[in-house]
């Protein structure tokens, strides 16, 4: 996949997604799309933690955050395919996927018209 060129920080500001969020979020995405993609670098600028460490684990939660991915898809112009894409790439990769989990992608699957509309999770 072709990397598609970010937003520029005049347009970042002006989106309304970015406009939703707190102003220690705003600074974070600013860093993390000027910094070359930096998280910890971009929570360090953000947020108050004592050393890298400590700004590497915050960072997990910070990049999980719903506000701050939408912001980040729309910034590095990410279709709302390559996120289910993404989101189900992990999911495969992750040991403690729980059926909850499971059944919440096949709903977005199904909402952004990726799989069927009556497809359903099954066991077996």
């Amino acid at each position: 996949m072709q990397a598609k060129k970010p937003m520029s920080e005049p347009e970042i500001r002006r989106l309304a997604s970015f406009q939703e969020l707190t102003p220690k979020q705003q600074k974070l995405i600013l860093e993390y799309a000027s910094n070359g993609r930096d998280k910890v670098a971009a929570v360090l600028s953000a947020y108050d933690f004592k050393n890298r460490e400590s700004a590497r684990i915050g960072s997990y939660a910070c990049f999980e955050n719903r506000k701050i991915v939408r912001v980040l898809n729309e910034i590095f112009r990410v279709s709302p395919k390559e996120q289910f894409v993404a989101e189900l790439d992990e999911a495969i990769r992750n040991s403690h996927l729980t059926m909850a989990q499971v059944e919440a992608l096949a709903a977005k699957g199904r909402v952004l018209r990726l799989l069927p509309a009556k497809y359903q999770v099954g066991i077996g």
